[in-house]
């Protein structure tokens, strides 16, 4: 599997230490160029510690950065309006996830939205820690001490919070339930 994410997305992740998740439960972590200038070359200069720590991510192979292919800025040109409402590094995510058929890591409500019309499935943070719970990649403690982090570093609302809470809690109870109930009632 691959993950394409955008450069705030990115940051976030950084931040709240969850890129080691993501590489286990992806596989492949893609940016573009535009993504690695965002985020390493500006934040480097500016003396953002996160930047340094996606270099080194970039550096090791975790991360692996792409170029957007001529095709892409095509696409951009033809494109409706809607994409010139994004910054670049978002449109050439959405862009290089509908190209490869993979899944876009976007916080952007904005840009999950224009990627829904452009039939590429982007989803935030908060879903992706709600996937990693489902798939058994995290306890219920460590989902809600990432939420944590991730709610500090992306400025969660309390509603929100509420809401996933609410929605995890569901879910919880409807595997359990399913476990115990066997397959036989499927």
């Amino acid at each position: 599997m691959t993950l394409k994410i955008d450069s705030c997305s990115l940051i976030y992740v950084t931040k709240a230490g969850l890129i080691p998740l993501l590489q286990e439960m992806y596989g492949k972590l893609i940016i573009t160029e535009k993504v690695f200038e965002e985020t390493v070359t500006q934040g480097t200069k500016r003396g953002y510690p996160d930047a340094f720590l996606i270099w080194k991510y970039v550096i090791e192979g975790t991360i692996t950065v792409i170029e957007a292919t001529k095709e892409i800025y095509m696409k951009k040109i033809s494109a409706s309006n809607r994409l010139y409402k994004l910054g670049q590094g978002e449109w050439e995510t959405i862009i290089e996830a509908k190209n490869e058929s993979c899944t876009a890591l976007i916080d952007d409500l904005l840009a999950r939205k224009i990627a829904k019309e452009e039939s590429v499935t982007a989803i935030p943070i908060d879903i992706v820690l709600i996937e990693a719970l489902i798939r058994h990649k995290l306890t219920e403690n460590e989902f809600y001490s990432l939420l944590n982090k991730v709610s500090k570093v992306k400025a969660l609302t309390g509603a929100r919070i509420a809401e996933i809470i609410y929605l995890v809690r569901l879910i919880l109870k409807y595997l359990l339930r399913k476990k115990f109930e066997g397959p036989q009632n499927e």
